[in-house]
C-alpha cells in the first residue's frame, strides 16, 4: 500500500503523469506486482471518484481495493481528502444547511466503505466477443466475456453531468458508445476532461433518437458542422453544449467515423459494458479501439496511449492470455515493457514483427533502438492524421463562411426593414 499512499500524498494527478512519462526501467516484483521506477501504480479506478460522485458501496466497488488478505484495510490520508471534498467521510467540512443526521449518515457510509465486507461489492465489466477484459476480479471487478451486454432499465440517477448525459442516451435508446477522456478513466488511465465524447451509429433512426436526447438535455450545437448524417459519415464531429440544470455547460462531442477505427457495428460487437453497483450501466468502446482512436496529431493523446496500455499490462502480466499478449506487442509504447514481453513471448513477437518491425529490436533486447523506432512510429501516425483532417478542415472552413454569410445577409435584411 505504500505506493497508493504516496500517490494520494502527491494530491495532483499531474505528478503521476510526469512520473509515468519519466518511467524507463522495471522494478523487481514486490507482492506479485511489477511497476516502473519513478511511477506510482494506482488502483484502476481511483480517479473515477472525481467523475462519478458515488455513495459508500459504489465507491468501494469503484476503488477495487488491492490489499493483501493478511493485512487489514487501512485508510490513507489522501482518500480521506477525496471523501471530504465530496462531502462524505470523517473529514468532511461542515457545509451550511447540512443536517446533523445527514453528517452522521455520511460518516457511517465512510466507515462501511473501509470495512472488509465492502470490498466484495464491485463494478462488473462485460466484454463483447472479441474484446479485451481490462481488469481482473482481484482488482475489484467481476469480469466475464459474453456476446451481448444488457442495459438495466431502472437506474438510480445521481446528480452528475456525465451520468445525466448517458442516462438520456439510454432513455432515448441511442446506439452510442462512450470514448475519449471519460472512457480512459474507466480503463484506469486518468485524464481530466469536462467533455463527454460519444461514437454513434449514423443512420436516420438513430439520429432522430439522438435529437430527442439532446432536446431532453436542452443542448444546442455550438460550432460547425450542424447535426446532419452527411457530416457524421464524412468523419466530422458535432459539438453540443447542454443547458439542463443537471448537466449545465457540459459539452458533448458526437462522432461516427474515425481514422483507422472500425465501423460502429464492429465497435458495438466488442464493446465493454460497465455496471455500477446501483445497476447503472455504460457502454464503452473496447480498449484496443480506444487506443487506436487516440492515435492523433494531438500531443496529449500519446502519453495517454502509453498509460492505457501500461495499466492493462500491470493488471494482466501475471496471467496473460494470447489476446493480451498480441495487444501488448502491437500497442505497448514503453521500451522496457516491450523488451520484457518480447523476451517472455519470443515466438509471438517474431510472428508479429512483420506488422510492427520494431518488435525485432525488442526481441534482441535493443532498448535504444526500440525508443527510436517508437518515435518514428508516432511521427508517422501524426502525419497520417494531419493528412486525414486536411480535407475535413477545408470543409469546415467553407461551412463557417456560409454561416457567417447567412448571418450577415439576415442582418442586412433586418436593417433594411427597420430603415424602411
Amino acid at each position: 500500500m505504500h505506493h497508493i499512499d504516496s500517490f494520494y500524498e502527491s494530491s495532483l494527478w499531474r505528478s503521476r503523469r510526469a512520473s509515468l512519462r519519466s518511467s524507463r526501467a522495471l522494478a523487481p516484483r514486490r507482492g506479485g506486482e511489477a511497476r516502473p521506477y519513478g511511477s506510482e501504480l494506482v488502483r484502476p479506478h481511483d480517479d473515477l471518484l472525481a467523475v462519478l460522485p458515488l455513495e459508500g458501496d459504489e465507491v468501494a466497488g469503484v476503488c477495487g481495493w488491492r490489499q493483501a488478505p493478511s493485512r487489514p484495510p487501512r485508510r490513507c490520508s489522501g482518500f480521506s481528502r477525496i471523501l471530504a471534498s465530496c462531502g462524505r467521510g470523517s473529514g468532511e467540512r461542515e457545509h451550511p444547511g447540512t443536517s446533523c443526521a445527514r453528517r452522521r449518515r455520511s460518516r457511517a457510509t465512510a466507515a462501511h466503505l473501509l470495512s472488509p465486507g465492502s470490498r466484495r461489492r464491485s463494478l462488473s465489466a462485460t466484454n463483447g466477443r472479441s474484446g479485451i477484459v481490462s481488469h481482473r476480479p482481484s482488482a475489484g471487478w467481476r469480469a466475464r466475456s459474453c456476446g451481448r451486454s444488457t442495459c438495466r432499465g431502472r437506474d438510480r440517477l445521481i446528480r452528475n453531468p456525465i451520468r445525466t448525459v448517458l442516462s438520456s442516451m439510454q432513455t432515448r435508446r441511442v446506439r452510442a458508445l462512450l470514448m475519449g477522456g471519460q472512457a480512459c478513466v474507466f480503463y484506469g488511465a486518468a485524464e481530466f476532461s469536462r467533455d463527454t465524447a460519444l461514437v454513434i451509429l449514423a443512420d436516420a433512426r438513430n439520429l432522430s433518437r439522438l435529437r430527442r436526447a439532446m432536446r431532453d438535455l436542452e443542448a444546442r450545437v455550438i460550432a460547425v458542422p450542424p447535426l446532419r448524417l452527411e457530416h457524421l459519415r464524412r468523419g466530422h464531429a458535432v459539438h453540443f453544449r447542454c443547458g439542463h440544470p443537471d448537466a449545465l455547460h457540459m459539452r458533448v462531442d458526437v462522432m461516427s467515423r474515425m481514422r483507422g477505427v472500425a465501423p460502429f457495428t464492429a465497435l458495438g460487437a466488442r464493446r465493454t459494458t460497465i455496471t455500477l453497483p446501483d445497476g447503472f450501466s455504460c457502454d464503452l468502446v473496447s480498449l484496443p479501439d480506444l487506443v487506436q482512436a487516440k492515435k492523433t496529431q494531438r500531443d496529449k493523446d500519446w502519453p495517454m496511449i502509453r498509460r492505457l496500455v501500461e495499466a492493462h499490462y500491470f493488471e494482466h502480466c501475471e496471467r496473460p492470455t494470447a489476446s493480451h499478449v498480441r495487444f501488448w506487442l502491437r500497442e505497448l509504447r514503453t521500451p522496457e515493457l516491450l523488451v520484457e514481453v518480447a523476451r517472455t513471448q519470443r515466438a509471438r513477437c517474431l510472428r508479429l514483427a512483420r506488422q510492427r518491425p520494431l518488435l525485432a529490436d525488442a526481441a534482441a533486447g535493443r532498448v535504444a533502438a526500440v525508443e527510436r523506432a517508437l518515435r518514428r512510429e508516432e511521427a508517422v501516425e501524426r502525419q497520417k492524421d494531419r493528412q486525414y483532417w486536411l480535407p475535413l478542415r477545408r470543409e469546415l472552413e467553407r461551412l463557417r463562411h456560409r454561416r457567417v454569410a447567412a448571418r450577415m445577409s439576415a442582418l442586412r435584411r433586418r436593417r433594411s426593414r427597420t430603415s424602411g
